[in-house]
């Protein structure tokens, strides 16, 4: 099986790509002061600030969209457009953007959408971060492996989605609960019943797709026991791995345990996220390929 080789993170590149969760940020800082009210104070231009977080944001998925091109043109196939952190932080960030993109044309999840910038920021930050780092990369084209690093892909996305529809559910649970009302809030976020189920729904997407993400990788850690090391059940990326998907098992069952419900299915998706990337963070690190 023919040898991918590595395509290393170069200086202009992480330069451009550090632009991007910059823009992403200053997108969500000119949307929170269009839409933060006060009673004693409600910003008159909030329309332009508005429209400039959305160019904003637009302009730096033009940026993601020129660096994933060009990865991928040196690439051999798909393992090898993501053969680190940083190409896989690519990836993700562009499917939350997409994912913003959606939603901002929706009406009922409008004023949710906005929320993704920042986690695209974050996954960008990390993803630099960890190229520098470490040189984590794929060795082959075994199909396991592909279906491996799509399904955990996709189903991170989902879940990284949940996990902002989980913080503004707090977010604006935590307004309604407020008894100052002289205090900066946010207006139109969804009602706290959708955001719910909203969160489940995103659950309900990712869960699947991480169940299948953990099988492909385990089919390929038998069928190669070098691959991860003979100890590879015992590895931190297995052992996180299962601590997040029984969190997200247990989120699937929030309609038979009312228990769950509310704040405590929004502090699961998050914690369960912040698992997922605990999982990554391990797999960037792990010595075995």
């Amino acid at each position: 099986m023919a040898h991918l080789r590595f395509i290393p993170l170069n200086l202009p590149e992480a330069a451009a790509a550090a632009i991007v969760p910059l823009i992403l940020l200053a997108s969500f800082y000119f949307y929170a002061r269009s839409k933060l009210t006060h009673p004693e104070n409600v910003p008159a231009d909030a329309a332009s600030k508005s429209l400039t977080a959305t160019w904003l944001a637009a302009v730096a998925m033009g940026i993601l969209l020129i660096l994933l091109a060009l990865r991928a043109a040196t690439a051999h196939s798909l393992v090898s457009t993501v053969a680190n952190f940083f190409d896989s932080s690519l990836v993700l960030a562009l499917l939350v953007l997409i994912a913003w993109v959606y939603y901002r044309l929706t009406h009922q999840l409008r004023d949710f959408a906005p929320f993704l910038l920042p986690m695209a920021a974050v996954l960008l930050i990390l993803g630099i971060t960890l190229s520098f780092t470490s040189e984590r990369q794929f060795h082959d084209d075994n199909p396991w492996t592909v279906v491996h690093i799509i399904s955990v892909l996709l189903g991170f996305v989902s879940f990284a989605i949940g996990c902002v529809a989980g913080v503004v559910y707090l977010i604006s649970e935590s307004q309604l609960r407020r008894k100052n009302r002289t205090q900066w809030t946010f207006p139109r976020l969804p009602p706290l019943d959708r955001l719910e189920r909203f969160t489940r729904h995103c659950i309900v997407v990712g869960f699947p797709l991480l169940t299948l993400g953990a099988v492909s990788g385990i089919f390929r850690a038998v069928e190669d026991p070098h691959a991860l090391g003979h100890d590879w059940w015992f590895s931190p990326k297995v052992l996180l791995t299962a601590v997040a998907w029984l969190i997200y098992a247990s989120l699937l069952h929030v309609r038979l345990a009312p228990a769950l419900r509310g704040s405590r299915c929004a502090w699961m998706s998050i914690v369960g996220f912040a698992f997922l990337l605990a999982v990554l963070i391990a797999a960037n690190w792990m010595p075995h390929g």
